[in-house]
């Protein structure tokens, strides 16, 4: 049987600069540079956000919780030089899938994902995305669950944006003003 380069690989042990040495980490896939091995370090990160509760600081205190459990589960992090792709998909059932707003949702979301629960970052909650103007994209739906999983809980899915190749090679610019 024909093994892929990964599972060829998967045994390689990482070897520093100094000659220490490393295993690769399981699921993270080994990337060739300059004759060197190293871990590619995963971008994607999904994470099943809990429903929708009306107290907004409760709602958003649990998805800020629940991103961070799949953040640190996951080893995905980002820097505030990361230009972002956001997908949200939120299953409501019954009069919550007419009666929510998406937008105001999606506000909630963002707020959450700062690190903004009630206190526009007095908390000094460590941001899953330290800042929601490097999301370039954004996509939101509103659903009913499938029939075979009525219980479904709405997810959460951050990747690097590589729609645009101009755009994702313009440098962000992080100052307020110029």
């Amino acid at each position: 049987m024909q093994r892929t380069r990964n599972q060829r690989l998967s045994h390689v042990r990482l070897v520093s600069a100094v000659g220490s040495c490393a295993p690769l980490m399981p699921g993270v896939r080994p990337l060739q540079l300059r004759g060197c091995l190293v871990s590619k370090q995963p971008q994607k990160l999904v994470a099943k956000i809990p429903d929708h509760v009306p107290d907004s600081t409760v709602w958003k205190q649990k998805i800020y919780d629940a991103v961070r459990e799949a953040q640190s589960l996951a080893g995905v992090f980002y820097s505030d030089k990361a230009k972002l792709e956001v997908e949200v998909r939120f299953y409501f059932r019954g009069h919550k899938l007419t009666k929510l707003d998406l937008d105001n949702r999606l506000k909630h979301v963002g707020d959450a994902l700062q690190g903004f629960i009630n206190d526009k970052g007095a908390g000094k909650r460590k941001p899953i995305i330290p800042n929601d103007n490097q999301i370039y994209r954004l996509t939101a739906e509103k659903r009913l669950p499938s029939k075979r999983y009525p219980d479904a809980l709405s997810t959460i899915t951050i990747r690097p944006y590589v729609r645009d190749a101009r755009t994702v090679a313009d440098p962000r610019e992080t100052r307020k003003h110029p």
